[in-house]
C-alpha cells in the first residue's frame, strides 16, 4: 500500500506540475486566443 501512496504522490505531483506550466502558457497566450476567437466568429457571422 505505501509503494502505490508514493506512486499516486509522484503522479499528482507530475499533474500539479503540468497544470503550472498550462496556466502559465495560457496567460501569455490567452489574450491571442481570445482575439482569434472574436475573428473567427465575426467571420461565421459575416
Amino acid at each position: 500500500m505505501s509503494e502505490f501512496r508514493q506512486i499516486y504522490l509522484r503522479i499528482q505531483v507530475k499533474y500539479l506540475i503540468l497544470d503550472f506550466l498550462l496556466i502559465g502558457f495560457y496567460k501569455k497566450h490567452l489574450r491571442f486566443y481570445f482575439e482569434h476567437l472574436k475573428f473567427f466568429s465575426r467571420k461565421e457571422l459575416l
